[in-house]
């Protein structure tokens, strides 16, 4: 069996692409709902529409992780050989599961799969993919993505979560998403994690997704303050969770960060974002240390239960 998990907030422009992508896969798959407390049509149109697809509706907006765990939960009552991730904005090509099943059959140290992610329509790979195949110097995938023929996995550190294939394994195993991250850089600590454990991450050049999201880098500085806050302490999350590094291998990269960014900003002579980047970076440092490090234990352990 596998189960298709679809997190939505506010996704009526997307959710029919999405479900209708998943309900003519050549391989079907169990599909659940979890949504964050949506206030458009989004379920509407998956109730009149979708009626025999699963929905659990949350009273808030837990943020992605949370509500991929309530997923997994559910899911793994069922114990499910794969699970699938699958964004509200995010859609398959009819064989792209069944390719993604081929692969991770052939390849069982890979813990998270994913397809190519395209832009919307189809005419490049998604923004967000490039950048962070470019950041793992994995350019080959980029060079290789026109290829129909190539079944080989290319191993990387990260990939965005839009569209993951995990085994039933990887959850007893790995655990999780961590609740200390509320939305963005769950996927990246998810990923830190898989790898620490001894398990790999692939991208199939063969099988195809497309991710919907707009194509283009946000204006930072547009941001109110606020946003800016919660943006910036991300990162230095993420460096201080990554199980792979010592705690105090963590403390000197996000150290490393916050000077670079320092100086980026000082080039630009934007006192209040240096100011921002400091509080940030003194919020992760000071007020989440013991979390930080509680969860870096709970984290290197081996998971044998889902709750």
């Amino acid at each position: 069996m596998i189960y298709t998990i679809v997190v939505t907030f506010n996704g009526a422009n997307w959710i029919r692409k999405c479900l209708d992508s998943l309900l003519s896969s050549t391989i079907q798959t169990e599909v659940l709902i979890v949504d964050n407390c949506s206030t458009d049509d989004t379920l509407h149109i998956i109730e009149e529409e979708y009626p025999t697809i699963k929905i659990i509706e949350n009273n808030a907006n837990l943020g992605f992780g949370q509500a991929n765990n309530l997923g997994f939960e559910v899911a793994s009552k069922y114990d499910p050989e794969y699970f699938l991730l699958l964004n509200q904005d995010a859609w398959l090509e009819p064989d792209t599961i069944e390719k993604l099943i081929e692969a991770a059959k052939k390849n069982q140290d890979h813990y998270i799969l994913s397809p190519l992610h395209f832009n919307a329509n189809g005419s490049d790979l998604d923004f967000n993919f490039i950048y962070h195949l470019a950041k793992d110097g994995e350019t080959i995938i980029t060079e290789k993505y026109s290829s129909t023929d190539s079944r080989e996995v290319v191993d990387v550190t990260f990939i965005n979560a839009a569209i993951w294939l995990l085994p039933g394994d990887c959850i007893k195993q790995v655990g999780m998403f961590d609740p200390l991250f509320y939305h963005y850089g769950e996927d990246n600590d998810y990923a830190s994690r898989v790898r620490y454990h001894g398990y790999k991450i692939g991208v199939l050049p063969q099988a195809v997704g497309f991710h919907g999201r707009a194509q283009q880098l946000f204006d930072y500085n547009q941001l109110s303050p606020g946003k800016k806050y919660r943006k910036r302490k991300i990162p230095y999350l993420i460096a201080m969770m990554n199980i792979n590094h010592s705690l105090l291998v963590t403390a000197k990269l996000s150290a490393g960060l916050l000077a670079g960014e320092l100086v980026k900003h000082a080039k630009q002579f934007n006192i209040f974002n240096i100011f921002i980047e400091i509080l940030s970076f003194t919020n992760i440092m000071i007020f989440y240390l013991f979390e930080i490090i509680t969860h870096r234990e709970q984290n290197k352990l081996v998971t044998t239960e889902t709750s």
